[in-house]
């Protein structure tokens, strides 16, 4: 199947996905009992738009460092960046929430865990987004980070045809279970201090 014939038929599935709140209080719960998770202080996140995995309890916690993307225009382009979630949102580009400007960004390199949305994912780590290519461009700058793909179990295909610019996940995280698809080096900078 094609980007775009996957595109519509998951995120008409996933609109209209059964106990929404419930199978996305269980992915939360799968991410906040994760070693990896538990040992990650500086993490990127999302707010979640279209019947994502609804991670505000993760957005709020008071014991980590998070940072949510802001879609900026830097040098006539949109850009992701990342800044502090001190708990006031508001409307950015495609009307997804997002912190103010003035909020603290960070150097990317410190980023040690990026919570990514997605449309779909398969078992290789290969994701479909809205098409936009931010992620895709945003991801391939974040070299030291894990980046964990949050999605429902029905989010996730049998095959994605990869362009090269893609750049896939090293984890999924469902409601049923922790897809680990590339070993990892644990981030080390703070993680043991």
């Amino acid at each position: 199947m094609s980007k775009e014939v996957i595109r519509k038929k998951i995120l008409d599935s996933r609109i209209e996905i059964p106990d929404h709140g419930t199978k996305s209080k269980r992915v939360c719960g799968r991410i906040l009992n994760w070693e990896v998770f538990i040992k990650s202080r500086i993490i990127l996140s999302y707010s979640p738009i279209k019947g994502e995995v609804d991670v505000s309890p993760i957005n709020n916690l008071e014991k980590k460092e998070i940072y949510l993307p802001s879609v900026e225009k830097i040098n006539g382009r949109d850009k992701i960046v990342p800044r502090r979630h001190t708990g006031k949102l508001i409307r950015g580009k495609f009307g997804i929430l997002q912190p103010p400007k003035d909020n603290q960004s960070i150097s990317l390199e410190l980023i040690e865990l990026i919570l990514v949305p997605g449309i779909a994912f398969d078992k290789e780590g290969k994701r479909i987004g809205f098409g936009f290519g931010f992620y895709d461009r945003f991801l391939k700058k974040c070299k030291n980070s894990i980046k964990v793909g949050v999605c429902f179990e029905l989010q996730i295909v049998d095959e994605i045809k990869a362009n090269p610019h893609d750049v896939g996940v090293d984890f999924i995280i469902t409601e049923k279970r922790i897809l680990e698809i590339k070993p990892i080096q644990p981030f080390t900078k703070g993680l043991d201090a």
